[in-house]
């Protein structure tokens, strides 16, 4: 079973590229990932490198205003889930690049 390091290399991956919907696709790698977990892949649990991840891949999205609006209710819902207890310690990191 795929354990977070291997999520994390997708989402990353998935960060790093050019589609103005990459927001949206490294959400849907999330959505694998909690799903595994609950389904009992302890180590598929998102961390705070998963969530700091899709943060950037919001925080450097592009395209239209669409696309935008989408990345930042992405952010949105995944700083409110850094935040809260279940997800770990939020670093630095991720706080700044929410505030891009």
């Amino acid at each position: 079973s795929p354990n977070e390091p291997c999520y994390n290399a997708v989402i990353n991956a998935i960060a790093k590229g050019n589609s103005p919907s990459k927001a949206v696709e490294a959400e849907s790698i999330l959505t694998l990932m909690l799903t595994a977990y609950e389904r009992g892949n302890k180590f598929a649990k998102p961390g705070v490198r998963t969530y700091s991840t899709i943060l950037n891949a919001c925080a450097y999205s592009h395209g239209n205003q669409e696309d935008k609006a989408r990345a930042f209710k992405i952010a949105k819902k995944c700083f409110k889930e850094l935040l809260s207890e279940e997800s770990g310690e939020i670093n630095q990191i991720a706080f700044g690049t929410f505030l891009l």
